[in-house]
Parts: C-alpha cells; structure tokens; sequence
C-alpha cells in the first residue's frame, strides 16, 4: 500500500512538472487581463494540466469572467462550463476538499437567479459533504432557504431548531479557523436574527433535551446549542449546564471554559468558575481575548483576593496593552489597599494611582473622561507639599510591606 502512495505521488508530482510551461502562461495571461488568449490556452491545455491545483484558480477566475461578460444566450452554456470544470476537477483530484456543489450554487444563484434550485443544490452539499461546507454566505442562504421552507409548512420546528444549532456551532467552529472573520459574524447575526420570532425557552428546551443522548459526543452540537440556550438565557433548566460541561469534557477551549465558567457561576461555584475562566485564559491564543479573560478574573479576586487581581491585571496588560480599563482596575486596587504602615504612606498611594490613571487615558485615549476624573480624585487626595518635606521621603521610592508590586514615588516636593 505504501509503494502504491509513493508512485501517486511521484507521479503526480512529475505531472505538476510537465505542466509548469501551462500553469505560467496561463498565469501571465490572466495577469495582464488578456482573457481571450487565456481561454485559448485553457482548452489546448495538455493532458490534465487544467485540473492541476496550480492552475486551479485561474480557470475558475477566467470561467467566471467569461459568465460574468456573456449575453443572455451565452450565459447557459458558460455556466455548464464552469460546472463541468468542476466535475472534472473532483475525478482528477478526488477528495480534494473544494466544495464544488456550494461553489455551483452560489454560482448559480448570482448567474441563473434561481434561488429554488441553488438552495436545493445547498441542501445536496450540506448533506453530503458538509465538511466541505465552509464558506460563510453559502451557510447564510443555505439557512435562510431553509428557514423559508419552514414558513411554507415544509419543515416542523423541532427540525428548524435542530439545524439552525448545527450551523450555528459549525459558525462558531469556522471562525476560530478563519483568517477574515466578519463573514462569519454577519451570516451568525443573520440567522439569530431570522431566527428571533422562532425561538424561545419554551420551544428551545424540550427539543434539546430529546436531543441530547444522541448528540453527546457531537462537539459541533453541543457548542452550538449551548450558544443559542445562552443567547436565550435559558437557564432555568439543568440542560444548559449539561450541556456545556459535556462540550467543555470532549473539546475544551478557552470559549468551553467560559461558557462553564458562567454556568458554575450561576450556581454559586464562584471558586470553581474562577478557576475555570483561569483556563480559558491560558488556552486562549488571540491576545486581545486572554487580555478579556484575565480581565474579568481580576473583576472577580477584587475584594477576596486583591494580590492576585492586581497580577491578573498585570498579565491582561502584557497581553493587550492597550487595555485602559486595566490600569484603571489597577488604581483602585492601589488606593484600597491600605499597605501604607501609616497615614502619610497610606495617602502616598495616591500618587501611584495617579500614574496608572494617566496611563490609562495615554493608552486607550476614548476613556479620557473616566481617566481624568480618577486623576484628579487622587490628586486631591496626596500628601501636600509640606507633609512631603517633613517626611523625610522626598524624592525617593517608598517600599511597602504588602503585595503591591509597583513602586510608589514620592515626589521631591
């Protein structure tokens, strides 16, 4: 079996090879919009080199070129082009993951102005090869198309909720992976939408719940049903809380850790929820979301723990430091703190909240406001000039035995 991949893919390779000079000037005439000569090469093209992923995309641009410049008695035979290549492409390359059904639809709706026929193409694509279906406004019509065959009495409502979960967990799944995101956000708010009359707790939780058993290993359903229970705040039943620990159980992730993070919350496991969005935070790899997560552990070691809220603050601004709010957080902590062995110490904290105040409004300026009036709170509040001198610490940094870690400086007068 290993000798067989290995001459497949020797062989391929070699033909790759052969279809260098092809893949060039095709690639050249496209360049400089010669599409005519383009088209020439296309159909005299030797052997398979059309089909190769190197020429790949520059047939499909050209045949869709060719689709968008013909006339209204060319536009058939152009498409069934298009479609064709398609066709061919799947028997040379098999398994080549292009998605060509949800490529024919949405080229059938944009050219044929069928939107009976390319939703049903959708429908053939989400069924057999939903892997491949990945393309965020094809998941958008393909749902809208749906949702309207629930309006025609086509579809029942356990139905309608079932697959509006499984799109939207493969939404949710799509856009971690996904360089360009907006699309995703955009067919995600379109379908919540479309869907807002159509669901509530009522409707929502009676399915799920006949749905669960068959659906326990199934990572896309149950992120997606946790999401759209969360949207509706059904929370009153144990479903949702199930369900999030059975995502979080199979597929854990900063968004899994959070969702159980806020179920452990509403049951009054606060340690177990703090603990919990500490996970999220270290599995989380976009910054600015770690910077949120550890944010909002801060928000939450306040008044128990304010040591280690001040760390967490430290580490959202290593992580987004452009996060005003976080040194904002930080000036509170320093001036509730009460490390100061005395009062003059303990009113010198506010010089230290100033800074951070005015490196909050240096960092993110829109909180000017906010940053300002903290300022100035703490200005008012510092030791004055005379109380200063008579200190004895004028100019130097005061050292305190507490768990603040930044130091506190005095000013010369």
């Amino acid at each position: 079996m290993r000798t067989v991949l290995l001459l497949l893919i020797t062989l391929n390779a070699a033909a790759q090879d052969a279809c260098g000079p092809f893949v060039t000037r095709l690639h050249g005439q496209m360049e400089s919009r010669d599409y005519a000569a383009a088209f020439g090469s296309f159909e005299t093209a030797p052997a398979d080199c059309a089909y190769t992923d190197k020429a790949y995309a520059d047939v499909e641009q050209l045949l869709k070129i060719r689709l968008d410049n013909a006339t209204a008695d060319e536009k058939s035979g152009r498409m069934e082009a298009l479609f064709s290549y398609y066709d061919k492409f799947d028997q040379v390359n098999p398994g080549n993951a292009k998605g060509h059904l949800v490529r024919k639809a949405k080229a059938y709706k944009r050219y044929a102005d069928d939107t009976e026929s390319a939703w049903k193409m959708l429908e053939r694509a989400y069924v057999q090869d939903r892997a491949a279906f990945t393309d965020a406004e094809a998941l958008y019509d393909y749902f809208t198309g749906y949702h309207a065959q629930y309006t025609k009495g086509k579809v029942s409502v356990n139905d309608l909720i079932s697959r509006y979960s499984e799109i939207s967990g493969k939404l949710s799944a799509d856009i971690q992976r996904a360089e360009r995101k907006q699309p995703y956000r955009f067919a995600m708010r379109g379908i919540d939408a479309l869907m807002d009359r159509d669901l509530n707790c009522e409707k929502l939780l009676p399915v799920y719940r006949s749905q669960y058993a068959e659906n326990a290993n199934n990572v896309s359903w149950l992120s997606g049903t946790a999401a759209t229970l969360d949207r509706k705040k059904c929370f009153a039943d144990t479903l949702h809380a199930s369900i999030v620990g059975r995502w979080h159980k199979l597929a854990p992730s900063a968004e899994s850790a959070l969702a159980l993070a806020d179920a452990e919350t509403r049951r009054g496991n606060v340690k177990v929820a703090n603990d919990l969005i500490a996970t999220a935070a270290s599995l989380e790899k976009d910054p600015l979301k770690k910077a949120e997560s550890l944010y909002r552990i801060a928000t939450r070691l306040v008044t128990t723990d304010p040591a280690s809220a001040y760390k967490r603050l430290d580490e959202a601004i290593a992580a987004n430091p452009k996060m005003g709010r976080a040194y904002l957080l930080k000036a509170t902590l320093v001036v509730n703190s009460q490390c100061g062995k005395n009062d003059f110490e303990r009113r010198a904290m506010n010089f230290l909240a100033e800074k951070l105040a005015l490196q909050a409004l240096s960092v993110q300026p829109e909180i000017k406001p906010t940053a300002e009036s903290q300022a100035q709170k703490y200005r008012n509040n510092q030791p004055k000039s005379d109380e200063i001198k008579s200190s004895g610490l004028a100019g130097k940094s005061l050292k305190l035995q507490c768990w603040l870690t930044d130091p506190v400086q005095i000013p010369s007068k």
